[in-house]
């Protein structure tokens, strides 16, 4: 479920900010955590590198939120940035 969320904010995002480095950094973040869980890391813990893994991730996600509100906002004229 998880995936699902993060690759459908990501794609439908994507299309206004165009960075491919925001998939990069999820891609990795992705594969992190499932070779953690499946085991195939052994000498590095799952309780380690899952929550490694879950960083990237999220840190993907916020770094495509601001990419998207940069692309959206343009300059900077959005109510958000209004004193």
């Amino acid at each position: 479920a998880t995936a699902l969320l993060a690759v459908a904010s990501l794609a439908t995002t994507w299309r206004l900010h165009g960075r491919s480095a925001v998939w990069l950094v999820a891609t990795v973040g992705f594969g992190v955590w499932s070779t953690s869980v499946a085991g195939w890391l052994n000498p590095l813990p799952e309780a380690v590198m899952s929550p490694v893994g879950g960083l990237l991730v999220a840190s993907a996600l916020f770094w495509n939120g601001r990419l998207r509100h940069q692309a959206a906002c343009g300059s900077c004229a959005c109510p958000a940035h209004r004193a």
